[in-house]
């Protein structure tokens, strides 16, 4: 009826504004962790890989969606050099992130169990339309109990910023 839908879409529009305040908050709490994070040179070669790894990533993204790196560099009239330092002007945040987000980790002895694993797989399958084989298949359990021990990471520096 007209009166479900009309709750069923006021019940998602609430789903989506608290998501995004709580992201928000998340996104907050870890620029002001970043920012009184006491690192005092970040190291060349670490800055160098968080470069690559998001050329590779973008680059990826565009090979998704059908478009080859020669391709991207000819529509946007860019060479590999004009991304690598596009990629450069963040690196040094992110890098620094990383950091934080790892020293978290260890100091908090954060780890992701298999069934966080499965469930980050039961996930992403169905977001990208897969089966969960051709998850497991495309992505290394070392990268996705990385990325689910830096979410976890970060949940505790948004609870701790909650508290606050």
């Amino acid at each position: 009826t007209l009166a479900e839908l009309k709750e069923k879409f006021r019940k998602e529009l609430e789903e989506a504004k608290a998501a995004a305040a709580d992201e928000a908050v998340a996104d907050e709490a870890l620029r002001k962790a970043v920012e009184n994070a006491e690192i005092v040179e970040l190291p060349h070669e670490m800055v160098h890989d968080e470069v690559h790894r998001q050329m590779e990533h973008y680059l990826n993204d565009m090979r998704r969606n059908g478009i080859s790196p020669e391709m991207y560099y000819q529509i946007t009239g860019t060479t590999e050099a004009d991304l690598h330092k596009m990629m450069e002007k963040d690196a040094d945040v992110r890098t620094k992130t990383n950091l934080v987000l790892e020293q978290i980790v260890k100091e908090e002895g954060i780890e992701a169990t298999d069934e966080d694993v499965a469930n980050e797989v039961k996930e992403l399958a169905a977001q990208y339309g897969m089966e969960e084989d051709a998850v497991r298949a495309a992505v290394s359990v070392d990268m996705l109990k990385n990325d689910i021990s830096m979410k976890k990471a970060l949940a505790v520096i948004t609870d701790s910023a909650k508290e606050a």
